[in-house]
């Protein structure tokens, strides 16, 4: 290996490193954008829309969260009138359902996103900006990558 190049493990504390910078940008551009969205949030709603009416239980597992944390978020995007609930007659279950507000929201928020993203990538050094474009590339697909949706913010499914 020669002196120039990076041993794997530092490249991915590098790409880790910069994922929470990017994070951390997204989640500071959606506040100042007062759309009422968070990057989970923004992630709750495209699992709505993609989904269609859905339980809280379900939404729990397929974020990975407790769904202590998703009953507070669930709380604050019903009083934003983000989402809502849908109650279907002869059911016990609640289903969510995103609103027209949500759903409008939920594009702009995708434009803040997606300029921050362009933002990011071009402060940051070229072998980390090609491993996180393979790995947004990679998730893309809907290849599901536990290691990469737990960390990346930009990854579809990711925990944010």
């Amino acid at each position: 290996m020669g002196g120039g190049e990076l041993k794997r493990g530092e490249l991915l504390g590098r790409v880790i490193r910069a994922s929470v910078q990017l994070q951390a940008s997204l989640e500071a551009a959606l506040q100042a954008s007062q759309l009422g969205l968070t990057p989970l949030g923004v992630e709750v709603v495209r699992l709505l829309l993609e989904r269609g009416p859905t339980t809280r239980a379900v939404l729990a597992r397929l974020l990975g969260i407790q769904p202590q944390t998703l009953g507070r978020l669930v709380r604050q995007l019903t009083r934003r009138r983000l989402i809502e609930k849908d109650l279907v007659a002869g059911r016990r279950e609640v289903f969510l359902v995103v609103t027209p507000v949500g759903h409008s929201r939920f594009r702009a928020a995708l434009v803040i996103m997606e300029e921050q993203q362009e933002l990011w990538f071009k402060g940051v050094p070229a072998p980390e900006r090609a491993l996180v474009q393979s790995i947004i590339e990679f998730g893309a697909e809907g290849v599901q990558w536990e290691a990469a949706r737990r960390w990346h913010p930009l990854y579809r499914g990711a925990m944010l």
